[in-house]
């Protein structure tokens, strides 16, 4: 539109030829509105509703693929984060066991058995609602 405007035909024709096969229509489409001198013309090509570029589509599809795989990585870094705390929780488990013999009041054993049983039952429970791989 600029060559246009400025009288450069050589270089106007010189876009035109230059045009993707399917934005050609579309382009003459628009100046048929005459842009120019009708302010309710679309102010550019691609604003009609027929202008459909296959690049588009393509990257379309590409950013619906990025989507799932960036929800199915965040699903996994979920599970991930789960099982490492069952994991820290499931060692706190050996540190209580391995602690025990040091105390010789059969009370404070039974209560840090008793911790270390619940601590490993949750860390258990953690591990069990992962899913399973296929």
């Amino acid at each position: 539109m600029n060559a246009k405007a400025n009288n450069n035909d050589p270089l106007a024709e010189f876009y035109r030829q230059r045009f993707r096969p399917e934005f050609r229509p579309i382009f003459d489409t628009w100046l048929a509105t005459r842009p120019q001198a009708d302010p309710k013309a679309p102010p550019t090509p691609f604003a009609l509703p027929g202008y459909r570029s296959q690049h588009q589509e393509h990257a379309r599809e590409l950013e619906s693929q990025s989507k799932a795989l960036f929800d199915a990585g965040h699903r996994a870094n979920h599970y991930a984060d789960i099982y490492i705390s069952a994991t820290v929780v499931l060692a706190t488990v050996l540190f209580f066991c391995g602690i025990i013999p040091q105390y010789r009041n059969s009370r404070v054993r039974l209560s840090l058995l008793g911790i270390a049983v619940l601590l490993l039952a949750f860390g258990l429970s953690k591990i069990l609602v992962l899913p399973r791989a296929p």
